[in-house]
């Protein structure tokens, strides 16, 4: 299998799985019976737990220099646990699961991108990452969509069956991917403590994209219970979950060509301007059909934060610390952000509706794109295609 066809397939099949439970997760616990207050502290365990993994995984891989076999461990381990989910019923034995779900969830994207990006770097192709990233939307497409239509009515247990099956490909796929970690120094795990204090725009852009994971957080979970809550179809909401990455793929086809034209700063800027757009419709929606076309602004967010967003984290830190700079950026938006967001938005939707977690999303989305134009200001246009 060729490199890039390796790459290519990883992104497809690992966002393929995430697609086929992550956005109906809510959904899954709420049908086997669990209280909104539950949902609101095993939705909120998952990316609280990534908080501690993430960084704990990227360094891990970083010092020892494991980052592949990191991955593939997590990767089977993840389809395995996942299995538990249809035999458990206790709350606390399900968070307890969930916990451990998320520990080994965690390291798999941030050490596919740092891979990926290693590996361009070395053949001078960084600006190729978006080809290679926009796979894993072509994935998360199909997936959101057939479980939406076939599955979500009558066949949501075996959401956890499905999932299991496509990680554990993803697994046997990343046997093959190449790991050029030895190629760096290698760092000191007594290194990593100073890594935000000694660069202190990265720690406020990191906290800029806390607060946007906040929002996309929710809607990742809540988007499904909303369109239910406004009497949509089962293949609508599916429709509409696969919708939001369709407008990744011709993005993510042309990121080299629109951060050549509007520059770095630019390019993630645009994309997280639009969500404060996208929590307002969503606030004022209540016909189901009127949430498709809300979903395209989705795709512009998505190839900012996936595409851009890992190219300017590769920048900021040594070549020795890429996986934990990527961590740390993952923990950041799926970690920090999102636990914050689903507790919030947990008891926001029990005690107000859907409609005021829209209107906590905008505030939030407002606060984080503040912090990341304060972070970026100043950088240079092209940064993110130098090569080191």
């Amino acid at each position: 299998m060729k490199t890039q066809t390796s790459f290519k397939t990883f992104f497809f099949l690992s966002l393929m799985g995430n697609g086929v439970l992550m956005p109906y997760l809510g959904l899954y616990l709420a049908n086997k019976g669990f209280s909104g207050a539950e949902l609101a502290v095993l939705l909120g365990a998952l990316p609280l737990v990534k908080v501690f993994a993430q960084p704990f995984w990227g360094v891990l891989s970083d010092v020892h220099q494991i980052r592949k076999s990191v991955l593939s461990f997590s990767l089977f381990g993840l389809g395995l646990f996942a299995t538990l989910f249809t035999v458990i019923n206790n709350f606390s034995l399900i968070l307890f699961a969930f916990v451990i779900f998320s520990v080994l969830e965690a390291p798999y994207i941030p050490l596919g991108i740092t891979l990926t990006l290693d590996y361009l770097e070395s053949v001078a192709q960084q600006d190729q990452f978006g080809l290679i990233r926009l796979w894993g939307s072509v994935g998360y497409i199909l997936s959101t969509f057939l479980i939406g239509a076939i599955f979500i009515d009558t066949l949501i247990d075996v959401l956890p069956f499905i999932f299991a099956l496509v990680i554990g490909l993803t697994g046997l796929v990343s046997l093959f991917l190449p790991d050029r970690a030895n190629t760096h120094a290698r760092p000191n795990w007594s290194d990593s403590f100073g890594i935000l204090s000694q660069n202190p725009k990265f720690a406020l852009f990191l906290a800029g994209i806390a607060f946007t994971g906040a929002t996309i957080g929710i809607s990742g979970q809540y988007l499904a219970l909303y369109m239910q809550d406004i009497q949509a179809a089962g293949w609508l909401i599916g429709l509409a979950i696969a919708l939001q990455p369709i407008v990744e793929v011709p993005l993510m086809a042309q990121t080299k060509n629109i951060i050549a034209r509007l520059g770095l700063p630019v390019a993630l800027f645009a994309g997280l301007a639009v969500l404060p757009i996208r929590w307002s419709l969503y606030a004022l929606v209540r016909q189901p059909l009127l949430i498709l076309p809300v979903q395209f602004l989705h795709g512009f967010t998505i190839m900012s934060l996936m595409v851009v967003g890992p190219i300017y984290v590769k920048d900021q830190l040594p070549p020795r610390w890429m996986a934990t700079g990527q961590a740390l950026y993952s923990a950041a938006f799926a970690g920090i952000g999102m636990s914050f967001g689903l507790f919030v938005a947990g008891y926001i939707y029990g005690a107000f509706g859907m409609q005021a977690v829209w209107v906590v999303c905008l505030v939030l989305s407002i606060v984080g794109l503040l912090l990341v134009s304060i972070a970026i200001a100043g950088i240079p246009r092209l940064a993110p295609i130098k090569t080191r």
